[in-house]
């Protein structure tokens, strides 16, 4: 992906190349087999500790606002085997959370920290969303890819792994609705300014057709439609979005299972939710 750097845990220890960043997402945390959580559990006690598998449990998230929401989590039953899990699985994941140096940050230059994990991490956050509604779907995929058609055969023609057949790429052109209001806020999150184009095939019967891209880019688009069209009859570029708006520096947490969210939806602005006092407390460690 464009504009963007990956790193490992285990791995970025005292790394400061992330300070300047602007998105910093954190992907899981660092875990060990139960075998090696029991071994170091039973040298740490003195004690001897079974070995067993994790076990669906919840963790308390804390909010902004001071309430506290329950999320799913993975946890050992026996108190010492979980404190040596949360000393390797959470603790990773805090680790790496402050990789964009967010305690050095101001007004003018916010960071929004993602956390992709079942989790808790040791910081407040401002909102839990579950993975199935944020999961990217085939249009964030041609986002991705530089340059999204909005016709279902230049959709199959070009993407043909994604939509085997021109039905598919229709079938996923209405599921997408009114495309036009995410294309923007897509486009909208990247560092340089994309153009819509509206262009139209040689042939006879052929009509308008949209595709929208990024401005750098809009001569290697064009010559790649022709090798697949032939010469173009019409091809017109106009200003879509300008680039990146001003980022929100909010810590959101996307738990990937839909447990992690209560029964009512959590508003964006959390500070307005009542307390949620059903929350239960972290397991131990």
């Amino acid at each position: 992906m464009q504009d963007t750097r990956v790193t490992h845990h285990g791995a970025s220890a005292g790394d400061d190349k992330c300070r300047d960043v602007d998105v910093h997402s954190v992907i899981g945390g660092m875990t060990a087999p139960p075998k090696a959580i029991a071994r170091l559990a039973a040298a740490r006690t003195g004690l001897p500790v079974p070995i067993a598998n994790p076990i669906s449990s919840t963790a308390t998230v804390l909010m902004r606002d001071g309430s506290g929401v329950a999320v799913p989590v993975m946890a050992y039953e026996h108190p010492a085997a979980q404190r040596v899990h949360v000393g390797i699985f959470n603790a990773s994941i805090n680790q790496a959370r402050a990789r964009p140096r967010a305690v050095l940050r101001s007004l003018t230059s916010p960071v929004a920290i993602n956390f992709f994990a079942n989790a808790a991490p040791n910081m407040p956050i401002d909102v839990i969303v579950r993975w199935r509604d944020v999961k990217p779907d085939r249009l964030d995929h041609m986002v991705r890819a530089g340059v999204v058609f909005l016709n279902a055969a230049d959709m199959h023609t070009h993407y043909p792994k994604m939509f085997p057949s021109e039905n598919a790429a229709a079938k996923a052109r209405a599921r997408a609705g009114d495309i036009w209001p995410r294309l923007r806020e897509r486009f909208g999150r990247f560092g340089r300014p994309s153009v819509r184009v509206h262009f139209k095939p040689p042939g006879q019967g052929m009509q308008l057709r949209w595709l929208v891209c990024f401005a750098d880019k809009v001569d290697e688009v064009r010559a790649m439609v022709e090798a697949k069209a032939g010469e173009l009859v019409h091809w017109k570029s106009e200003p879509f979005e300008p680039g990146r708006r001003e980022v929100m520096a909010i810590p959101v947490l996307v738990p990937n299972t839909p447990m992690a969210m209560p029964s009512t939806e959590i508003p964006r602005d959390v500070g307005h939710r009542p307390p949620n006092h059903s929350a239960r407390p972290p397991p131990d460690g």
